[in-house]
């Protein structure tokens, strides 16, 4: 799905173009995922083993992408 929209933008608002897609699509799905994957994973290594704590590591990596 986020790369159909990324298409759309690059081909009907010029957006970057569709030279950038390849980028974009990298940035946007692949490192983003890493990256919050290895919060999630640093959290859950620090934080006692209780499910209230799991839950915080969880949504963590969702809420340092909107910081």
């Amino acid at each position: 799905m986020l790369t159909v929209v990324l298409v759309v933008q690059g081909i009907f608002f010029a957006d970057g173009g569709l030279s950038a897609l390849g980028l974009n699509v990298f940035n946007m799905a692949i490192a983003a995922t890493l990256g919050g994957y290895l919060i999630y994973r640093g959290l859950v290594a620090l934080l006692p083993k209780r499910r209230p704590t799991t839950a915080a590591a969880a949504g963590s990596p969702a809420a340092s992408r909107y910081c």
